[in-house]
């Protein structure tokens, strides 16, 4: 009678993405905490960084998320309106 294999648990995957951020960030850190110690105002320029950076991403999300479905409905309308001025029979 053949054996047949036991099942293998489910293997966890890791989290690479989360561990490269964070890694990340520690680096971001200790990069600036050395600049500092040469630069004394190098942590007012990481604020400001910080402060441009949230700028855009408020903007990519007003602009590119909130306001794309509002300009693409109105293009169908626009073209809508010119496909039904061009048509043939209205005269």
């Amino acid at each position: 009678m053949p054996l047949t294999p036991e099942p293998q648990p489910p293997k966890q995957e890791v989290p690479t993405v989360a561990i490269a951020l964070i890694v990340g960030g520690f680096m971001v850190v200790a990069f600036f905490g050395l600049i500092a110690i040469v630069i004394p105002g190098a942590v007012q320029m990481g604020g400001a960084m910080l402060l441009l950076i949230a700028f855009f991403a408020a903007q990519y999300f007003v602009w590119g998320r909130r306001l794309h479905a509002y300009v693409v409905k109105q293009e169908r309308l626009k073209n809508e309106a010119h496909a039904n001025d061009d048509s043939p029979g209205a005269e």
